[in-house]
């Protein structure tokens, strides 16, 4: 990856200055050229020719020779311009000299941006041979001396020009810090000819045990304990048996949240789970995702460990109860049970090894009884209608249940309800086989 690169903001490049054009009093003759080039041009006193030339001394033979200081001729007494010895306006040639052409023997530089030569070819407006501002023949070139130290000069200022540049373009790519010094080729390691020693093993974390409070508390019978649960974690309470039974556990949580509720023996083994309410006993919770467990307990402490199904961190209330008006169904006649008016009827059933139960509930007051078994780990299934074909083999009303299931060693709760939430009454038998 390529990182990005400071640039410092550079100086703003300046043009170089164009040369001023000579002052009007300059007189006519040959000068740099303006435009930088390698080469003369020629003023013709008042704006720049077309006329170029060579830089460096003239040859012979071109152009008239060059006048004292002035451009005039020395020691006479007659204005600019005139000859001693020819008509006015007239140089020693008798050409007209008035702001005088350039020598014919320079070549013309038709691309100059000054003007084309025919309006430099006359005397310049208001400016006539021998009037004021008429300097005479134009002379030829001006022989420079020696520029070797003009060149040099030149040559070092552009030399520094471009070392300067260099060097800000450096301190912009670097930051304005200055390089370190570059580490040479690193040697390759020797080949080493022993043994590659073998990878120090890692250990792999074992998994963490969602939160639980510091240590369970104490769950009362008869009575209701508050608390809260974390997030993905659980709360565990913990219920002393005294008496055999069934006992029931209903954990409530605001709406909106399902608990579930794990009953564990004195060993820490699961004997018993529900997450909602079975069957018709959702009528005796508040919230349709309460848990209610009910199970058949011998004496021994339990610890009720409550959860929220999908995790969340919510309050909730765990109740406890020992359902003594529960008795056992005996396995060896028809008994007659009464259900309450939006309530149920319970009672349990011992079963001592495999083999199948047959519960038959027969209405005695023309209601719809519904049938829910709880298996001892708090597995249910259920009945409603037993159905035409059923009640033909076996007896009984077609909207009366029958239930057929297979059982292992274990205590079996069995209730009753209406479905329209209606007071009646029912026979029950069970059979074990």
């Amino acid at each position: 990856m390529i990182a990005e690169i400071p640039i410092r903001p550079a100086a703003p490049r300046r043009r170089p200055r164009r040369p001023e054009r000579p002052p009007v009093t300059t007189p006519a003759g040959w000068f740099p050229d303006p435009s930088g080039a390698d080469q003369l041009r020629y003023w013709n006193g008042a704006t720049w020719s077309d006329q170029v030339a060579p830089n460096g001394p003239q040859p012979s033979g071109y152009g008239q020779p060059s006048s004292a200081p002035g451009y005039g001729q020395s020691g006479v007494t007659e204005p600019y311009g005139h000859n001693a010895g020819g008509p006015s306006g007239q140089g020693a040639g008798g050409a007209l000299s008035g702001y005088a052409a350039a020598p014919a023997a320079y070549a013309s530089d038709t691309t100059s941006a000054y003007g084309s030569a025919s309006a430099f070819g006359g005397a310049a407006s208001g400016a006539q041979p021998g009037g004021p501002g008429y300097y005479g023949p134009a002379g030829a070139p001006p022989r420079s001396g020696n520029q070797t130290p003009v060149i040099i000069a030149v040559a070092a200022v552009a030399v520094l020009v471009i070392a300067v540049a260099a060097f800000f373009g450096v301190r912009a790519l670097t930051g304005g810090g200055d390089p370190g010094p570059t580490a040479g080729p690193t040697a390759a390691p020797p080949v080493t000819s022993g043994p590659t020693a073998a990878p120090t093993p890692t250990t792999t974390p074992s998994p963490t045990s969602p939160p639980t409070q510091g240590a369970p508390d104490s769950v009362g019978l008869g009575a209701t304990s508050s608390g809260v649960l974390p997030a993905d974690g659980t709360w565990d309470g913990v219920v002393s048996v005294t008496d055999p039974g069934v006992y029931a556990f209903i954990g409530h949580a605001p709406d909106g949240f399902d608990l579930t509720l794990t009953l564990l023996d004195a060993s820490g083994r699961e004997i018993a789970f529900n997450d909602d309410a079975p069957g018709d006993a959702d009528l005796l919770v508040s919230n349709n995702r309460d848990a209610l467990l009910g199970r058949y307990l011998e004496p021994g402490d339990y610890t009720v460990r409550v959860a929220e199904y999908y995790g969340a961190e919510t309050g909730f209330d765990l109740t406890a109860d020992f359902l003594d008006v529960v008795t056992e169904v005996p396995t060896d006649g028809t008994y007659t049970i009464d259900v309450p008016a939006d309530n149920l009827w319970l009672g349990y059933v011992p079963v001592a090894a495999q083999g199948m139960v047959t519960i038959d509930v027969r209405s005695t007051t023309d209601a719809d009884p519904v049938l829910t078994v709880v298996h001892p780990d708090g597995a249910e299934e259920g009945a409603d209608d037993r159905g035409v074909d059923t009640a033909a083999e076996f007896g009984g009303g077609q909207y009366d249940p029958y239930l057929t299931f297979a059982v292992e060693p274990g205590v079996y709760l069995v209730m009753v309800s209406d479905w329209s939430g209606a007071a009646s009454s029912a026979s029950i038998s069970i059979t074990v086989d």
